[in-house]
């Protein structure tokens, strides 16, 4: 029997994160991350066993996040570029701040 962590997993992006409208609005908080990227911040948090890619696409849907194509080069760690361009698919997502 599959434990279902939906509604877990909409509240901690949606404590953590707004929708951005488009790759090119959003103010200094917005980060780039590939659904793989958001996969691995949520299974840090909840157990990874009962919960697939394809729960978090359908939450960031249902949330309203886009995704958008962006280009940038690829580098190592240590600076090196390994390709001058690399497209991938991103959902921008602006993070929450806490207020001082």
């Amino acid at each position: 029997m599959k434990t279902d962590y939906t509604n877990e997993i909409k509240k901690l992006i949606q404590d953590n994160y707004m929708p951005v409208d488009s790759q090119f609005t959003g103010g200094d908080y917005v980060e780039r991350k590939t659904l793989s990227n958001i996969y691995k911040l949520v299974t840090n948090v909840l157990p990874e066993r009962w919960i697939y890619e394809s729960d978090i696409r359908d939450i960031l849907l249902e949330l309203g996040f886009k995704t958008f194509l962006h280009t940038y080069p690829e580098i190592t760690k240590d600076g090196e570029v390994i390709r001058e361009e690399y497209t991938d698919l991103f959902y921008f997502l602006e993070r929450k701040t806490a207020a001082i």
